[in-house]
């Protein structure tokens, strides 16, 4: 794919749902990005999508249906010098009111885990069929036990950060009693749990780092956390402060000695300011007004894009409001079942569960807009 200058002219081209997410390594010093999506039959050619250089350099990814890669968890971009970079698919109006839950709220947790070959026998039928999942990372000896026994257990069941093939953090809540949150955070034989995000991501570098010298530890969740680090590309300035503000982790506490090496601290140091930004710069986003915002001297006026988004979203909006015939100034995320609801009424038909997420998207993406506080 060919990188074309950005103009703002061109939002109004997208009449689905868009995902932009800004590269900040691949396609810097190449007119060419290349996209794929990692399956169990190897890289897959994906190609809905446009790239737009930007003022400062970087290669702005627009992905021109974004609810139907959510599946895929991310892509793989690569340019014609060779330079490879991994989208993470999942969006920040999705993620926003869960990546940084204070720990105090005891509000779910977070996942390392593993990424491995959805089942294939007798699964034709699913949406990630010949594609990477999560499973837990696991001693040899040990028997696979999941997280949730029953669908009727999970309350939030969301992917964060992702490489399709290698690893996932995953933010889960549920409605299993403490003693069972409890194994996972602090008795679980290998630790690749934390109730905060910030947490796991310390966890994860101490993990990464055994896998060098002089432990040399060969457990898969060493060496594919150091991998996973390598793989995201997280900034310096992220890790550098989870380094050195985040509490010592399970493994760090083994090493060192610690008789209650497996417990974690129960005064954990909240999310910063730095490692907020450098997460939302690793999402996709809906807003991207509000992606821009992260980055300096991508465009000449962000107000301009905004103000052109505004426009598009209001029309879109605008159109099933009139189609359903409803009284209401714009959606909110509380009108989303009385719109879907509406519209299938009026159809007479069943709408596919992509509608719903459309709605939704439409609705959040507007408060997101909305809200500058988020």
């Amino acid at each position: 794919m060919r990188v074309q200058l950005f103009d703002a002219n061109q939002l109004k081209q997208y009449e689905s749902t868009v995902g932009y997410y800004m590269l900040q390594n691949a396609g810097r010093h190449s007119d060419y990005v290349e996209m794929s999506v990692n399956t169990v039959d190897g890289e897959t050619p994906f190609e809905d999508f446009s790239a737009f250089r930007m003022n400062d350099g970087k290669v702005l990814i627009a992905i021109h249906s974004i609810n139907k890669v959510f599946v895929d968890y991310s892509l793989r971009a690569v340019d014609d010098q060779g330079v490879t970079e991994v989208i993470n698919t999942q969006t920040y109006e999705r993620l926003h009111q869960y990546y940084k839950i204070p720990a105090a709220e005891n509000r779910g947790f977070f996942i390392f885990e593993n990424s491995v070959p959805v089942p294939a026998d007798g699964y034709g039928w699913r949406c990630d069929y010949n594609r990477y999942g999560p499973q837990f990372f696991m001693k040899n000896d040990v028997e696979y036990d999941p997280l949730f026994a029953d669908l009727s257990e999970i309350i939030v069941y969301e992917p964060v950060f992702s490489v399709s093939g290698l690893a996932h953090i995953i933010y889960v809540n549920g409605t299993r009693d403490a003693e069972v949150e409890d194994f996972h955070l602090e008795e679980y034989e290998l630790p690749r749990a934390a109730r905060t995000l910030p947490e796991l991501l310390k966890l994860i570098t101490e993990w990464a780092d055994v896998s060098e010298s002089p432990w040399d530890n060969s457990e898969t969740i060493a060496v594919k956390a150091h991998e996973f680090l390598e793989k995201m590309q997280f900034s310096q300035e992220l890790i550098a402060d989870i380094r050195e503000n985040q509490l010592d982790m399970q493994v760090v506490k083994y090493l060192l000695g610690e008789p209650n090496a497996r417990a974690r601290s129960l005064s954990p140091v909240p999310m910063s300011a730095t490692v907020d930004t450098e997460l939302k710069k690793k999402m996709c986003h809906l807003s991207l007004p509000r992606l821009l915002a992260l980055f300096d001297n991508t465009v000449d006026d962000v107000e301009d894009v905004a103000a052109r988004e505004e426009e598009i979203v209001s029309k879109r909006q605008s159109a099933l409001i009139d189609e359903l015939e409803l009284s209401m100034d714009k959606f909110t995320v509380d009108d989303i079942d009385t719109v879907v609801q509406a519209m299938q009424d009026k159809r007479e038909t069943k709408l596919s569960p992509s509608f719903a997420i459309y709605v939704a998207t439409l609705a959040v993406r507007r408060e997101t807009l909305d809200n500058a506080s988020i």
